[in-house]
């Protein structure tokens, strides 16, 4: 038996069904705190776990009282998984303490974006502070795992355990058909409307496409709303903002596409490409989504290329209403690139490590 202690942001769906599986294994005896009790710039409400949780002593008045000392020391952990914002105040102080006392934990994160100036040494300082403190490290995907071992000491472990999410039900649907000659090609986005998400890009790269023959439906909400519809208006093509679905209705977005484009400059992971690809949907995404690195197979199910070009996005959209006669196909293998994609896998591998790591047989 190993006891594991989560240390993780605040409540996520796309933690919630790894939790689960990890609850239910009779070799683990797991719980979790929470840094913050919701997140605020997300639409998904508090979905919390089955095991035991509780919200963190995390306040100015808590941590200077010693009160998170207190918390992390009570608990009597194997092993710790913190998982929490690197630019964070808490997340540091977590760092420290568990390193006071001596805890064996890792750091589970998605890597650093990429950036230059000031900004790009003062974030690469506190990554490496918090780094330098763990006994390992876990990246969100294989993607991201490599970025770490370039950052990792030699000694230290890295593995790759992405987010997961149950796709079970969107995996047993039928793939998808193409439309008819005469009918138009549906591409559809779902993001928030924010500039790293390159919605712009993609708007500008439909300039490079006829007036006919496709639509493309763009879901979401955020603060960049007015700014896109207006370069919309602009562009004068076949596109329409369908506004933001509930959490729980997400599936809809995909329901009656054959594509789904994800022009973001940069995701950490990038939940929804696996689950439009459980839905049988092929993907075109850029270099920059952690999430295609695992399951995106160029020319198979999808295409990858760099962010921040149109001539990329315009150029595959292309591809891939010229080979709508190979639609089903590609969505046979979009699902069949999640096939091992489930919280039980992924728990596994991720007890697996943390044993090793704690130095405990799993």
């Amino acid at each position: 038996m190993i006891r594991i202690g989560f240390i993780l942001s605040s409540p996520s769906p796309h933690q919630v069904d790894l939790l689960n599986a990890i609850g239910q294994r009779s070799d683990v005896d797991a719980f979790v705190g929470y840094v913050k009790s919701h997140n605020s710039s997300r639409h998904w409400g508090r979905p919390v776990p089955d095991l035991p949780w509780e919200n963190l002593p995390t306040g100015f008045v808590q941590s200077c009282t010693g009160q998170l000392g207190k918390w992390v020391r009570s608990k009597q952990a194997d092993v710790w998984l913190l998982s929490s914002v690197y630019t964070s105040p808490a997340t540091h102080l977590l760092a420290w303490i568990l390193r006071k006392q001596e805890a064996t934990f890792s750091f589970l994160g998605e890597p650093p974006q990429p950036r230059s100036g000031v900004w790009g040494f003062v974030q690469h300082r506190l990554m490496m502070s918090i780094l330098g403190k763990a006994d390992a490290i876990i990246g969100t995907g294989v993607e991201s795992a490599r970025r770490y071992r370039q950052l990792a000491k030699p000694e230290q472990p890295v593995a790759s355990v992405p987010y997961c999410i149950d796709v079970a039900r969107q995996l047993s649907a039928p793939p998808i058909v193409p439309p008819g000659e005469a009918e138009a090609f549906r591409f559809v986005a779902s993001a928030q409307l924010i500039h790293r998400k390159g919605l712009d890009v993609l708007i500008n790269a439909c300039r490079r496409l006829t007036d006919d023959g496709w639509t493309l439906d763009i879901y979401g909400d955020g603060p960049l709303k007015g700014e896109l519809e207006r370069l919309c208006r602009k562009v004068r093509k076949p596109i329409h903002f369908r506004g933001l679905l509930p959490y729980e209705e997400k599936d809809e977005v995909f329901r009656g596409k054959h594509c789904f484009v994800f022009s973001t400059r940069w995701d950490g992971w990038g939940m929804v490409l696996p689950e439009a690809l459980a839905m049988g949907l092929p993907v075109i995404t850029t270099d920059q989504a952690m999430s295609a690195h695992d399951f995106v197979r160029d020319g198979k199910n999808g295409q990858i290329g760099p962010a921040n070009d149109e001539a990329f996005l315009a150029s595959a959209m292309l591809k891939a209403m010229s080979s709508r006669h190979s639609l089903t196909t590609q969505s046979i293998a979009a699902k069949e690139a999640l096939t091992n994609y489930t919280p039980g896998n992924e728990a596994a591998r991720l007890i697996s490590f943390l044993s090793k790591v704690a130095g405990k047989a799993a």
